[in-house]
């Protein structure tokens, strides 16, 4: 559903702009985002700033908008450490539910604070979960730099592998929904546009 949005929206985008100039479309993109702004959806209105932003970089409306995503970054940043901070048990789908897996796992569970997310599994006939690795919280700059990336969040982690993941809170479940998003190089961002693996987690009281 998530890539599905992103593909009309792009569409939409490219549509909507080929009657436009650039720079009556990057105007229209800076005016919208300042709407969603006022309204207090910070995570609609980053988005746009960026994408006026990316449309002409280096005119003076570029620049303003280079200067809303970097005042609202810190913002939507907190709000969602805020929102995901607590232990998550992940949703195992499938008719296989409950069953060992070949590794002897019966579940698994994530702790996030708000430095770093904890990765546990609970093994067959184990009375505790087994701490497996540690993921710092560290925010992706290649995400927000490349005109060429979509849909991004500025919210966007990069583990120590490299790979890349959104996190985000379902509003209308509550559930925890994290999506590989891409992987970093030393130079760029590769981004998965389809096919990339998303998990769903619920929380623990």
């Amino acid at each position: 559903m998530k890539k599905l949005t992103l593909l009309l929206f792009l569409i939409c985008s490219q549509l909507f702009g080929q009657n436009m100039s650039k720079e009556e479309f990057q105007k229209d993109r800076f005016n919208l985002g300042i709407s969603f702004l006022t309204k207090g959806e910070n995570e609609r209105a980053i988005k746009l700033f960026n994408h006026a932003l990316h449309i002409i970089t280096d005119n003076k409306l570029g620049q303003i908008a280079f200067k809303k995503c970097d005042s609202l970054k810190p913002i939507i940043r907190k709000k969602l450490n805020q929102d995901i901070i607590g232990n998550w048990k992940k949703i195992h789908k499938g008719s296989n539910w409950g069953i060992p897996d070949e590794n002897g796992i019966i579940g698994e569970m994530i702790t996030i604070n708000e430095n770093e997310i904890l990765f546990f599994e609970l093994y067959k006939n184990a009375k505790e979960w087994c701490l497996v690795k540690t993921e710092p919280i560290v925010f992706c700059k290649k995400a927000e730099e490349g005109s060429e990336i979509y849909d991004v969040t500025f919210t966007e982690i990069t583990f120590k592998n490299k790979e890349v993941w959104q996190f985000y809170i379902e509003e209308k479940s509550g559930l925890l929904k994290t999506f590989l998003f891409g992987h970093e190089s030393d130079d760029t961002l590769s981004q998965i546009i389809c096919g990339g693996i998303s998990e769903e987690y619920f929380k623990l009281e």
